[in-house]
């Protein structure tokens, strides 16, 4: 670009700047609404998805309480029992290993009452 003098390239200047500044503004402006849009937009889909994964997960609850079971199919029913038939286990196992140590403690306090008890009678 071709200045013919010193004072039309800086008017010129100030132009650009201006034009460039205002840009930047409404480039930020627009990027903003987009944001805020893409954001919306984003908790929808989330809101959504979570809404949709509690309704599973209550309808899987329903089913492992034996409720709700009309729908499944063979394979499906099968794989619910293998889920209770572990649960089950580890329960009992839980239980059994919880059993065995209250017998434990109970055959010490036996012990230290006998004891106990041996020694009160030396005494009388």
């Amino acid at each position: 670009m071709l200045y013919h003098n010193k004072n039309d390239r800086n008017r010129r200047s100030d132009v650009s700047r201006e034009t460039k500044k205002l840009s930047m503004e409404e480039m930020l402006g627009k990027y903003k609404l987009h944001s805020n849009e893409n954001l919306d937009e984003l908790v929808k889909t989330d809101e959504v998805k979570l809404s949709k994964e509690i309704n599973d997960k209550n309808c899987a609850l329903r089913q492992l309480e034996g409720q709700d079971l009309e729908g499944l199919a063979i394979d499906e029913l099968e794989h619910l029992e293998n889920l209770l038939q572990g649960g089950l286990s580890r329960v009992l196992q839980t239980k059994d290993e919880k059993l065995k140590n209250e017998i434990f403690n109970l055959q010490l306090k036996g012990a230290r009452l006998m004891e106990e008890n041996k020694l009160l009678k030396e005494q009388a």
